[in-house]
């Protein structure tokens, strides 16, 4: 293989060929799934943004009059994370009506649902 002459078909051939091509499009989204993933999972988990959370916005327009702005930045409100072992109540009610064998009599449809439910 040493002692091959160096031929630009050969080269053209190879650089041509759909084989090639198609194993660096699997390549690449392989990577950049992999990269995906794990930005995701850098931004959820390590990169801890700021909450802005009782941040005060005023927006004044030339012109416009304002009344006395107090803002309390000392009242915060976090959401309480539920133990994982606590369910969740709920209640969902429907209705509605329904067309029979596709005729224009409606069936009126009535139903409820209760049960619990665990957010993990």
């Amino acid at each position: 293989m040493a002692n091959e002459p160096f031929s630009i078909k050969k080269m053209l051939s190879g650089f041509i060929n759909p084989i090639t091509w198609s194993k660096s499009i699997v390549i690449g989204g392989i990577l950049a799934i992999i990269l995906i993933v794990g930005f995701t999972i850098y931004r959820a988990y390590f990169l801890k943004t700021g909450s802005n959370v009782n941040k005060p916005v005023v927006v004044a327009l030339p012109g416009s009059t304002m009344g006395p702005v107090t803002f309390h930045s000392e009242q915060k409100v976090e959401d309480k994370k539920r133990a994982w072992w606590k369910p969740i109540p709920y209640v969902a009610v429907f209705g509605g009506a329904r067309s029979k064998d596709n005729t224009f009599d409606f069936e009126p449809e009535y139903g409820a649902q209760a049960g619990l439910r665990w957010d993990f």
